[in-house]
């Protein structure tokens, strides 16, 4: 009974873990924090976008996303709902969630969303992302495109 609880015990922080490596990647995002995003991500990192194409380990990672932050706009956000524990196996947790982003200036933002999907390896400090699919749904696009025509 007590073998029982301490390995669910064990699952549910791994999936909490997936969550917080997914809020803080968004985080790092928004604020433009080269060091959070760094410690978001594991050293053998591959990430897969529409954008970004396929991009392997941590410093390609970052020099993508250092050039998506490096413009100062207004208001830069990622949002994340919905997210799915898909698995706990070993040292890695396999998840999904819908995320929705704009960034811009208030008079011309930008929108997106989508999908994540991602795997987290548990690490003592806690999780990292080392697997990440960005699967856009609406690639990003200006609100103009979203108002009803004459």
């Amino acid at each position: 009974m007590i073998d029982e609880i301490v390995e669910r015990l064990k699952k549910l922080e791994a999936a909490e873990a997936a969550r917080h490596a997914i809020s803080n990647y968004c985080l790092a995002l928004d604020v433009g924090d080269l060091d959070l995003l760094r410690s978001t991500f594991t050293a053998d990192v591959q990430v897969r976008g529409q954008y970004s194409g396929e991009l392997s380990g941590i410093d390609n990672v970052l020099s993508y996303f250092a050039q998506a932050v490096s413009q100062p706009v207004a208001h830069r956000k990622h949002y994340t709902s919905n997210i799915v524990i898909d698995s706990v196996e070993d040292n890695v947790v396999s998840a999904s969630c819908y995320f929705l982003s704009y960034h811009g200036e208030t008079e011309g933002l930008h929108l997106a969303w989508g999908r994540y999907k991602y795997e987290t390896r548990l690490l003592s400090t806690g999780g990292a992302i080392c697997d990440l699919s960005i699967l856009l749904d609406q690639p990003v696009a200006g609100l103009d495109a979203f108002r009803p025509q004459p």
